[in-house]
């Protein structure tokens, strides 16, 4: 009998054919790309240069905000490197010649850690004292040694000793880079990589719109009307949820309500429920109101929340319908914030945090009180009309009147323009027009880059 070798024989699997003009090919492999994956040497001393050039952007679009560390993971961080312990492995990626949204360089994995090791080489953040010692060799006149902790908490970069500085400069990081990739593949690795964070709810809405999507949407959350309004940060993408509240609130989506999920809704066929003059309204009334806010008091710039924003945006957009009037936007709203009819606004912001308080019964009277309070305020100043008062509204920062904004096409900016492209989605505009939406012309009033966000351009933190 044959001795059993104790190995179990595999079976030998059977070819995989397909048959083609009458020919039978057999499987042979996969078929090269042009797209690769490359090491790329890097140490922090040239790692950290190449990020502040802009040689690597780290300002992806559909990435998180950055600088979500607390300041201790940040220094742990830190600790870790000067241990010369792995840190995990940094990935950046460079689209094709044609690309849009990865024309250089760009962080598609380790924001959080570049923004770490950035900062602290800058001397942006010192190192929280709770970490632990470092056990460092220190030497007498005669070369005898012993080993000390040394504590590195609660010092910034340039306070480290030099020998731990040259130590964390020359640091090797694992940087891979891809090459050649399309921008739709490269958002696609960007939401594989980052699916084991744990993104906000916020967050997750810039993985559904895409880098096309939000290099239209940027500009609007780079705004300076998000400034010092409290609970509204670009960290979380609250900022973010604004903007997609009102563009869900200045189109013509059923919602049915403004919570987390109808929004992740919305943006998940965000082509087909927003037209390309819609987000350039949106965005042209947010840098009005951005305007108008310029001018008010502290005080009722206090006032502003990220529940009331959206609302009064629309607010904005009835008012530059009415047409020419006496009264400033500002001093509608000064008004308004005082009023009893303010109080009301308030209740149904305050019925929740979540589901109730956007609920479409509390979205809708919001609405309504503000557009409510609007209409009968005017109907007053009307009746009150030739008494002296010849105002024709206050002048904003940019010369502009507050009272007679205009858009494009020299109609109210509140009034639905009626262009060729006003009802095409951006699914639809290539192939009706033959345009693409990088050469779109908007006209003086409304430049490009307001649309489209300069890739070299920093997203604004706050």
């Amino acid at each position: 009998m044959p001795k059993n070798s104790g190995k179990s024989r595999q079976r030998k699997q059977k070819p995989i054919t397909i048959d083609v003009g009458g020919k039978t090919y057999t499987f042979a492999g996969i078929v090269e790309t042009r797209s690769q994956v490359k090491l790329i040497p890097f140490t922090v001393e040239s790692y950290v240069r190449d990020v502040i050039s802009g040689e690597i952007d780290r300002d992806t679009l559909i990435q998180r905000e950055p600088d979500q560390w607390s300041t201790y993971t940040k220094s742990m961080l830190i600790y870790a490197m000067l241990m010369d312990r792995q840190i995990g492995n940094i990935l950046i990626a460079k689209g094709r010649d044609e690309s849009k949204n990865y024309e250089i360089d760009s962080l598609i994995d380790g924001l959080q850690r570049t923004t770490a090791i950035v900062g602290y080489v800058n001397g942006e953040f010192s190192l929280s004292k709770k970490i632990p010692a470092i056990n460092c060799r220190f030497k007498d006149e005669e070369e005898n040694s012993i080993e000390v902790p040394y504590e590195i908490g609660g010092k910034k970069f340039d306070k480290l000793p030099s020998v731990l500085q040259k130590s964390l400069l020359r640091y090797r990081l694992t940087v891979y880079e891809y090459v050649d990739f399309e921008d739709e593949e490269l958002d696609e690795i960007v939401k594989c990589v980052n699916s084991g964070k744990s993104p906000t709810v916020y967050q997750k809405m810039r993985f559904t719109l895409g880098s096309d999507n939000m290099r239209m949407l940027q500009p609007l959350c780079d705004s300076t009307l998000w400034e010092d309004i409290p609970n509204v940060k670009a960290k979380n993408d609250s900022i973010l949820a604004c903007v997609i509240r009102t563009a869900m609130l200045n189109t013509r989506y059923a919602f049915n309500n403004l919570g987390a999920g109808q929004m992740n809704e919305f943006v998940s066929h965000f082509g087909e429920n927003v037209t390309l003059s819609k987000i350039r309204e949106t965005g042209e009334l947010i840098e009005q109101l951005a305007e108008i806010k310029c001018g008010m008091s502290d005080d009722d710039i206090e006032i502003f929340s990220g529940c009331s924003i959206p609302h009064i945006v629309m607010n904005l957009k009835r008012y530059n319908s009415i047409g020419e009037n006496s009264v400033s936007y500002g001093e509608f709203l000064h008004d308004f914030f005082l009023s009893d009819e303010y109080q009301k606004f308030c209740d149904t912001e305050e019925t929740g945090s979540g589901g109730s308080q956007y609920s479409l019964e509390n979205v809708s009277e919001r609405q309504a009180i503000i557009d409510d309070y609007l209409d009968s305020y005017f109907e007053n100043s009307e009746n009150t009309e030739g008494e002296g008062d010849d105002r024709k509204g206050t002048e904003t920062t940019s010369g502009r009147t507050e009272n007679s904004y205009s858009g494009r096409d020299g109609t109210n900016g509140g009034t639905d323009r009626t262009g060729a492209y006003d009802d095409i989605s951006m699914q639809g505009y290539i192939g009706a027009y033959g345009q693409t939406p990088e050469n779109f012309e908007f006209g003086e009033n409304y430049p490009a880059q307001i649309l489209y966000r300069d890739v070299s351009a920093p997203r604004t933190s706050t």
